[in-house]
């Protein structure tokens, strides 16, 4: 990024005691958004026997928390952070849907109802990225959602 003229502060990343709070509500407001959508889909019959790719795991906790908080900065500074500001001159929109998109296509090995969970999680991120101008809250959000996710497995 730096060959590129990007410097540390292009990306926003501030941690506070708000902006936890406000990567909590957003993992609210995502986890019911998926739900509705999830059900939804059920209820119109149009899931036809989808099913989610199982995931075992089999790593130990210190290598799981370890890839959680890589992957989970990771990707909010990468497919959000970086690709908003790179975009950014389009528009919110292109910007936004920008990013869901790349976030959903290396999704895509979770089978279709990714499009019920990643897009939405892209978009909402994507929007609250926009508004905020702060990777933090998503960050915050992706953790506790990949430390569920792997607790279940």
């Amino acid at each position: 990024l730096r060959s590129r003229g990007w410097e540390s502060g292009d990306i926003g990343f501030r941690v506070s005691g708000r902006a936890t709070a406000g990567g909590a509500l957003l993992l609210v407001a995502f986890y019911a958004t998926y739900v509705l959508l999830y059900y939804g889909l059920w209820a119109a019959g149009l899931l036809g026997g989808w099913g989610v790719v199982a995931v075992k795991n089999t790593a130990s906790p210190a290598v799981l928390v370890l890839f959680v908080l890589v992957n989970s900065a990771f990707e909010e500074f990468f497919v959000t952070g970086y690709l908003v500001e790179a975009w950014r001159p389009g528009g919110a929109s292109m910007a936004i849907s920008v990013s869901a998109a790349v976030r959903l296509l290396y999704h895509t090995y979770q089978g279709p109802l990714t499009l019920a969970g990643i897009l939405p999680m892209g978009l909402i991120f994507g929007a609250v990225y926009w508004r905020w101008r702060n990777t933090w809250p998503l960050i915050d959000a992706h953790t506790i959602l990949n430390f569920i996710y792997f607790a279940q497995a």
